[in-house]
């Protein structure tokens, strides 16, 4: 059984979603998912559930929700244990749990790959709910932190400049991200700009916080001032490339835009190349951020190449995600096996899967073989990606 509160709540046995009910009855579900293995006493459960204004029969209504969730969860995980209730949850079904644990393991990107929207969104009106969203995305912005400064380590600074601007106005209190924010821009060759955005933080906390910058963040100004060698991007051996595929083995990502004959009638040629260019901009960030080699492309279509099977995934997953508000609707193939190359180009009847299970993707889906699923299972089985048996 899985349990997912990084997104709305859901419940899922062997794959399927499982109908947990109304308002109420999620409210309870959320409320003993958060402290999962823990007592959870009566009187706080009642409080979550009717906040301010519990009725006479309170505890007997509380009585009959937990008897219902005791019959969609079955066997023994909701024990009644005094004072209250106890929710019996392994560390493997709850995405939350998987994520610190990703998160504790240094794998930043895996961690947010778990996240399939704002936590906990069908409760952001309660007040227990706020107070929990709040924490979640607490931790969501530390695990953002940690990998973006991953990918600076990475040497993919300009990549990075254009997200952590919208971070900045979306989180103009946070000093690490205007820190990363400087030094992105320092390394992109804007030092004028770089010592800008130091000035916009520094009025932005004087003005809402009456505060100076901390130490670090003065520290790296003076740095970008003096044009300190240290904040240069350190040279990485070959070797330090995330992979997780035996030798000659490569997962191979073919993509293209769904009814792109139809979307250029209906725009034009002026917008439909624009938002060509848009799209491929996007999917070059993606692709680099998670060590994919770009092969070729050819009109709307794209062909890449991961040493690493769970990158490959995350990066369709992200890609996918950032374009999911426009028009252009992408399908993407991602297939596992052996690569053959012919004049330095990848050839043969696994590049022949890949591309037939990319064609065969609909409605903007991401499709994996059953070879790249029985690699990456366990990190994308919360990414909302289709499984495809190999294709003969």
């Amino acid at each position: 059984m899985e349990f997912r509160i990084l997104g709305p709540l859901e419940v899922l046995e062997d794959g399927e979603t499982l109908d947990v009910g109304g308002h109420k009855p999620r409210l309870l579900l959320a409320m003993l998912l958060l402290h999962a293995n823990e007592v959870v006493s009566t009187d706080r459960l009642i409080d979550a559930l009717w906040e301010e204004r519990p009725p006479k029969t309170a505890r007997k209504a509380l009585q009959v929700h937990i008897s219902r969730l005791r019959k969609l969860l079955a066997g023994e995980r909701l024990e009644t244990k005094a004072p209250g209730y106890l929710l019996r949850v392994g560390d493997e079904e709850l995405d939350v749990e998987r994520f610190r644990t990703l998160l504790a393991s240094g794998r930043p990107q895996d961690a947010l790959a778990l996240w399939r929207g704002p936590p906990l969104a069908d409760q952001a009106y309660t007040r227990f709910g706020q107070a929990e969203i709040a924490r979640l995305e607490e931790l969501r912005l530390t695990a953002l932190g940690d990998r973006i400064e991953a990918d600076l380590a990475a040497g993919m600074h300009a990549a990075l400049v254009g997200e952590l601007e919208a971070l900045v106005r979306e989180h103009p209190l946070r000093e690490r991200l205007h820190g990363q924010l400087m030094l992105a821009l320092y390394r992109a060759g804007r030092q004028a700009d770089a010592l800008e955005a130091y000035q916009e933080a520094r009025r932005t906390l004087t003005e809402e916080l009456g505060i100076e910058p901390r130490r670090e963040l003065r520290e790296l100004q003076q740095a970008i001032l003096s044009q300190d060698a240290a904040l240069d991007v350190a040279a990485e051996p070959a070797s330090a490339v995330r992979t997780d595929l035996p030798a000659g083995i490569v997962t191979f990502v073919f993509t293209d835009i769904e009814a792109s004959t139809r979307l250029l009638a209906e725009v034009g040629t002026a917008a439909f190349a624009q938002a060509l260019e848009e799209t491929w901009g996007l999917a070059r960030e993606c692709i680099v951020r998670h060590d994919g080699v770009e092969v070729g492309s050819r009109g709307d279509g794209f062909f890449v190449a991961f040493r690493s099977a769970r990158g490959a995934a995350a990066m369709a997953r992200e890609l996918q995600e950032a374009l999911a508000p426009g028009r252009v609707k992408l399908r993407i193939g991602i297939h596992t096996g052996e690569a053959s190359q012919a004049a330095g180009d990848y050839v043969g009847l696994e590049v022949h899967r890949a591309a037939r299970i990319c064609a065969a993707a609909h409605g903007g889906q991401v499709l994996l073989s059953q070879a790249t699923c029985d690699l990456v299972d366990v990190e994308t089985r919360d990414l909302g990606l289709h499984r495809l048996k190999d294709l003969d």
